[in-house]
């Protein structure tokens, strides 16, 4: 189950999807936000965050942000429509290229609308691949007028994967020539193997990495095993204003959307 504080802002979200629909009927909008070009779906928890702010989670996004400080290739595994990308590469100018990595048929097509409104395509690169595993219940949307919406386990529906590939670490190799290297994770239960996939990765080049940790949708033994990963290369956690040291990552009590900065 769900925490509940989770539950109330899925509940306040619902609530104010359904005022602005009274007024816009269509699912899917252009929109403008802080000089930035949008086409989003209002009925789903990140375009309805982008049509009321201009972004999703941004304060996170501006702290890892902060972590950048020289020329840089990003990896954004968990891409859905762009907010991250979008909004960093307009933040930062240190990020030189952008690798994101979106297995959704549905989420694809609003995402490279808005790399191309945004003038991004000669940064970007976007890729209809997966990193790790994947499986029909991975998450890719998260719908807010779906009848089915359980308030008590929610984590979105499952996407279009049909026909996906597995992610290829060795265009890494092939873009990041002297650039260094910051990964964003957001893939809602599948860090574990997402991680796995980018072991050697880590290893070599030792990125500042984003990750969004759900313990809930986790084993004890994937927590274990990203632990033992960041411990053997040295990362220290950043949480908010603290730091902490790679073994303490099955310490935290937050269950689900734990945001973490690894370096």
């Amino acid at each position: 189950m769900y925490p509940k504080v989770f539950k109330i802002k899925v509940l306040i979200a619902k609530i104010i999807y359904k005022a602005i629909h009274i007024f816009i009927k269509d699912e899917i909008v252009h929109i403008k936000r802080k000089r930035m070009n949008w086409v989003v779906r209002i009925n789903d928890i990140v375009g309805l965050s982008i049509f009321l702010t201009g972004g999703f989670q941004t304060r996170k996004l501006k702290q890892f942000s902060s972590f950048i400080t020289s020329p840089s290739l990003l990896l954004d595994i968990g891409g859905n429509l762009g907010s991250f990308s979008i909004v960093i590469s307009k933040l930062n100018q240190n990020i030189s290229k952008i690798l994101i990595i979106e297995p959704d048929i549905s989420n694809l097509n609003l995402l490279q609308q808005n790399i191309s409104n945004n003038e991004l395509s000669t940064k970007v690169t976007i890729l209809q691949k997966y990193v790790g595993s994947i499986d029909s219940t991975s998450s890719s949307s998260y719908p807010l007028d779906a009848p089915e919406l359980d308030l008590n386990m929610y984590n979105g529906f499952p996407g279009d994967f049909i026909d996906v590939d597995q992610f290829d670490t060795k265009i890494i190799h092939e873009q990041i020539g002297e650039l260094n290297l910051a990964i964003k994770i957001d893939v809602d239960g599948n860090e574990a193997a997402v991680i796995k996939s980018l072991e050697k990765i880590i290893e070599r080049y030792h990125p500042v990495i984003l990750l969004e940790l759900n313990k809930i949708l986790l084993e004890e033994n994937d927590i274990e095993y990203i632990e033992s990963v960041l411990s053997k290369n040295n990362y220290k956690i950043v949480l908010g204003k603290k730091i902490f040291e790679a073994d303490q990552l099955g310490n935290f009590k937050k269950a689900f959307g734990l945001d973490l900065i690894l370096k």
